[in-house]
């Protein structure tokens, strides 16, 4: 993971003379989560499982509560919704 300047990568990207290109392009950028380095979490599993051995399982932020899909045994660094790091850190949810 990259920690960037969003507003940097705005400016930078100003110049297109597109108008709806850059209201759609500043607003993927603004919809992106801002990592909150001082907050830790873990993703829960669902009691009783999406069922065992399933592909896709869905998540809950320790922190916020947020759902999240993605595959048993990948790496989510980060909740989208709140920004926590997923490492069981010590201040977790």
């Amino acid at each position: 993971m990259r920690l960037i300047d969003a507003d940097a990568l705005k400016a930078h990207f100003a110049w297109w003379k597109n108008d709806d290109m850059k209201d759609i392009f500043n607003t993927i950028v603004e919809l992106q989560p801002t990592v909150d380095p001082e907050r830790h979490a873990r993703w829960q599993e669902p009691e009783g499982g999406d069922g065992p051995g399933e592909r896709l399982v869905t998540f809950r932020c320790s922190a916020c509560g947020a759902s999240d899909l993605h595959a048993n045994g990948m790496i989510v660094p980060y909740c989208w919704h709140c920004g926590a790091k997923m490492n069981g850190g010590e201040n977790d949810g």
